[in-house]
């Protein structure tokens, strides 16, 4: 439940917004930050950047002090500001943080990078270091390393093979990776091409029936389609078709039926509709009313329009638009014009 403001909160709003900003209102509050900076917008109340942005000198005095040691999250939190005003402030006046300079690398330590960087990353190397991982990046540009030429030249071993034969049908490529301490796409590619394949239906929990299924309806059909028909989500079924090797997704024509039903039902009951009916997407259907110059016909009605005008400023345009069964973007040119009439009165 939305809380209502008081006269003492509203005036409260009027005084300290300009100066303070919607974090420290919010925080005096109680409120989100959100719900300050609607209820400002409607008594038209602005911050006052002038104000906002001058400096006290104790103020300037705690940033000169503390910036450069502790940098400006410490100075914001204190000072009740934002994260960029100190950082601008700071560069004004030329105030940085105060860094300490990284000794040279030694011959030791370039050993272990040229050893480990190309099986490991930089990340590695910078956490047994005890350095950046910036630092770590800038030495390998100056000598010249990547990671992927020396992982394509690594020879595979017998017991290797091996491995991969027995346990690569059951367990898949993560498991073949983490225990050889591979690239999972190298081990893809070999087992590819010397035709080991994985069986999903182990892991994943699929059975053969539904994996054929995909393999024969996904092309023509879509993702929604099959997700309907399997009682599944969307997204494991892409996944599941990703890891089969259907990676391209033909275009689904629309037959002379489906387009007898969109110039029939959009100037009706529009386009959500029509896409739940035919098992296609928003924007396909958008597609083809535009080739077709079809203008959509469909009035508001008093309840709909009753609907918007009560729920507009506490609910958003996409729930609006799920229980009238209309689209986003027709819901927030509806919402626009209310408020032109708002702005006429």
């Amino acid at each position: 439940m939305n809380k209502t403001w008081t006269e003492e909160e509203n005036n409260f709003l009027k005084e300290q917004y300009p100066l303070q900003g919607v974090r420290i209102v919010a925080e005096k509050l109680n409120r989100s930050e959100g719900a300050v900076k609607t209820q400002a917008s409607h008594l038209g109340v602005k911050v006052s950047y002038e104000k906002r942005h001058i400096w006290s000198n104790e103020e300037i005095i705690f940033l000169n002090k503390y910036y450069p040691i502790r940098g400006a999250k410490y100075v914001a939190e204190h000072l009740k500001r934002t994260h960029a005003a100190v950082i601008l402030f700071a560069r004004k006046h030329k105030v940085k943080v105060v860094e300490e300079k990284r000794k040279r690398w030694s011959v030791e330590e370039t050993k272990f990078l040229i050893e480990n960087y190309t099986k490991k990353g930089s990340r590695y190397i910078a956490n047994t270091l005890k350095i950046k991982p910036q630092t770590v990046r800038s030495k390998v540009k100056f000598l010249g390393l990547t990671r992927e030429q020396k992982l394509e030249h690594v020879p595979w071993k017998k017991d290797e093979i091996e491995f991969l034969k027995c346990n690569y049908p059951e367990y898949g490529p993560n498991y073949v990776a983490k225990y050889l301490q591979r690239n999972k796409n190298s081990i893809i590619s070999y087992a590819n091409s010397h035709g080991i394949k994985f069986s999903y239906s182990l892991i994943r929990g699929w059975k053969e029936k539904d994996l054929n299924y995909v393999k024969a309806n996904y092309r023509d059909k879509g993702v929604r389609y099959i997700a309907n028909h399997l009682d599944k989500s969307e997204k494991t079924i892409q996944r599941c078709a990703e890891l089969l090797g259907i990676k391209t997704l033909k275009r689904r024509n629309w037959q002379k039926n489906e387009i007898k039903f969109v110039e029939k039902y959009y100037q009706k009951k529009g386009l959500l509709y029509i896409s739940k009916k035919l098992n296609r997407s928003v924007n396909s259907a958008k597609t083809l009313v535009y080739k077709l110059k079809i203008k959509s016909k469909r009035t508001w009605k008093e309840w709909e329009k009753h609907y918007v005008m009560r729920h507009h400023k506490s609910k958003t345009a996409r729930s609006i638009a799920r229980t009238l069964g209309r689209t986003k973007n027709a819901v927030n040119h509806y919402v626009q014009k209310i408020k032109r009439l708002e702005n006429k009165i």
